[in-house]
């Protein structure tokens, strides 16, 4: 396992290299470095591993894994958000300042580039690969990766706490039902959510309604958990089971110092 920590930490640093140079970048070159910042290290990660890793396709899921992974999204899309709230709060408090995100005026174009998108795009990167990867060697170690890299691969302080809950969150749910397709529809319902807070945040009543209809499907998603608990605690238990144990190699901790300094430099 330690050959394949080494190679996630230098696809992740190959990443981060590229989103930070797309950053400074402007027009269609941007665009184009800023995509290639997913794909390379994808294709990089899963040549070097090539025949090593899981048989698992991890790309299916069974209808059943499928209905039981739908009522954890409420709760997990709320939990997000209450953490965001909670970090955005104590910055500004602290510090004054506020993190301005843009999505454009065209809602549709915002739910392709925004929305879908990245959920893809971030889904294959960081849970597809620790799926394929390490999963077979420690569930526990692709949890706790693909959390660290997904939370510090966004650069950006006010995103990291809620991101890294959103990362132990979306690799948990996959592990439990052998696929990734529940983090990226989940992924895309968040990215969507806060989508349509921010196109149509003129109208006031959007945003409690869409806080109000989280709060009612997660009571309701609580009471079908409770209902099929034995289940869930099965699926968990699955999910969690010890493995190898996770060593954590030079390139993990290039890949997090480097990663905190350009938040520390965004956020200045």
């Amino acid at each position: 396992m330690t050959k394949k920590i080494s190679t996630l930490a230098t696809s992740y640093t190959l990443f981060l290299m590229l989103a930070t140079i797309s950053g400074y970048l402007d027009g269609a070159l941007s665009v184009i470095v800023g995509y290639l910042s997913f794909l390379i290290p994808v294709v990089f990660a899963l040549y070097m591993s090539k025949g090593e890793n899981s048989k698992k396709s991890f790309l299916s899921i069974e209808e059943k894994n499928l209905t039981l992974s739908l009522p954890l999204f409420a709760p997990v899309i709320l939990i997000t958000l209450v953490i965001s709230y909670l970090t955005s709060r104590f910055i500004f408090i602290i510090t004054g300042k506020t993190n301005e995100v843009n999505v454009g005026n065209s809602f549709v174009a915002a739910v392709i580039f925004s929305a879908l998108l990245p959920a893809v795009l971030e889904e294959i990167l960081f849970r597809y690969l620790p799926l394929k990867l390490i999963s077979p060697h420690s569930r526990r170690a692709a949890i706790i990766l693909s959390a660290v890299f997904f939370s510090l691969a966004h650069r950006n302080l006010f995103v990291i706490p809620y991101a890294l809950f959103a990362g132990f969150a979306f690799m948990l749910i996959d592990l439990a039902f052998d696929s990734v397709i529940p983090s990226v529809l989940l992924h895309f319902t968040n990215n969507l959510l806060s989508v349509g807070v921010l196109i149509f945040n003129d109208n006031l009543a959007f945003a409690p309604i869409i806080y109000s209809l989280l709060i009612i499907f997660s009571i309701i998603s609580a009471v079908f958990i409770l209902l099929k608990k034995n289940e869930y605690k099965e699926k968990f238990a699955y999910a969690t089971e010890k493995g190898e144990g996770l060593k954590i190699e030079i390139g993990v901790i290039i890949f997090v110092v480097a990663a905190l300094c350009v938040s520390v430099i965004n956020f200045v």
